[in-house]
């Protein structure tokens, strides 16, 4: 395998010479905001398993705390399985309903221990996310995560913070016909 030069951030904002730059974001974004909430350890040990308890076993033996990870072992496990003769019927359907339990704990620990309230993040905190955010204003952000955390940032605006305004528009607004409207388009 060929190797591969990974260069540090710096270095590769100065090569992108202005240009567009695109972002995609993972995990890490929360993570680095965040750190005491969204880690996959403490998403486990907030989780409620109750619905399926065989997952911490699961779990114990992938020797992971990485829910996608484990996810995706038992979709692909009940797909394998049905290459083999003489498995239980039950089988695969239960190992597919343990797939949907462990999406199901996994965005129920993110609810339990995502901020409740935008203004649960300090300023300090969005104005980090911002600045990080501000090298990729002329392209396009992306994110994977489950959170809100990033949507909150980019409409986050406090001019004793960061000087950056708006970067994104949500587009929710009253109709144009109908300023008073209950309702938002």
């Amino acid at each position: 395998m060929a190797d591969i030069n990974i260069l540090p951030f710096d270095e590769a904002l100065v090569l992108s010479n202005n240009g567009k730059r695109h972002l995609l974001l993972g995990n890490g974004f929360s993570i680095a905001l965040k750190p005491d909430i969204f880690t996959y350890d403490a998403l486990y040990n907030d989780a409620n398993f109750e619905v399926i308890p065989h997952a911490q076993a699961i779990f114990d033996a992938l020797e992971t705390r990485d829910f996608e990870s484990v996810i995706k072992v038992l979709v692909d496990m009940a797909k394998v399985l049905t290459a083999y003769d003489n498995v239980p019927p039950e089988l695969i359907p239960q190992i597919e309903a343990d797939a949907d339990a462990t999406k199901t704990v996994l965005v129920n620990a993110i609810a339990s221990r995502h901020p409740d309230r935008p203004y649960d993040v300090s300023n300090e905190e969005y104005a980090a996310c911002r600045q990080f955010l501000a090298n990729f204003t002329n392209g396009k952000i992306f994110t994977l995560n489950y959170d809100v955390l990033l949507y909150w940032a980019m409409m986050h605006e406090d001019e004793e913070v960061d000087n950056l305004g708006k970067m994104s528009d949500d587009g929710f607004r009253a109709p144009e016909d109908d300023p008073d409207a209950a309702y938002v388009t």
